[in-house]
């Protein structure tokens, strides 16, 4: 190991012996540090502890009595939950209404494109800044106007 991790760790952790059984904790919370192997246990207890109540509740809870779980530990651990994923509602896909037009000229869709920035000056009186776009729904026909405003 390098010399910085190692100031690193003594800046962050400290061995305490309970009944015999170095246990690393961190200084700032004095919580036990859950090891990598210990993960998917520690979060399940802490999971089923809270009902299956969420990853919000689980990682307050899982923050209460360790240190150093990561989040993303705690996804992957939810993700993989079977009682969570059956409860999970279903995404519900929205069914979309077609637009019916009867006849020619019964429905428009009418578009007014700014066009300030990029005029078309015909002379110093007629400034085009605006084209009104018009579609026609039945026969997709298009005009469309240069407006002065």
């Amino acid at each position: 190991f390098s010399p910085k991790f190692i100031f690193w760790v003594k800046q962050h952790f400290v061995l305490i012996t309970i009944a015999g059984v170095n246990i690393a904790c961190c200084i700032k919370s004095k919580k036990p540090i859950c090891i990598y192997e210990a993960y998917y246990n520690v979060i399940g207890e802490a999971h089923a502890t809270i009902s299956h109540g969420g990853r919000d509740k689980t990682i307050y809870e899982l923050n209460s009595h360790y240190s150093w779980i990561p989040r993303f530990a705690v996804e992957i651990f939810l993700k993989q939950c079977v009682p969570c994923q059956t409860r999970k509602p279903l995404k519900q896909h929205v069914i979309t209404k077609p637009i019916i037009s009867l006849g020619v000229m019964t429905r428009l869709q009418i578009d007014l494109i700014d066009m300030r920035t990029r005029p078309d000056v015909l002379n110093p009186d007629i400034s085009y800044n605006w084209i009104l776009n018009c579609i026609d729904h039945f026969s997709k026909f298009t005009w469309a106007y240069p407006i002065t405003l």
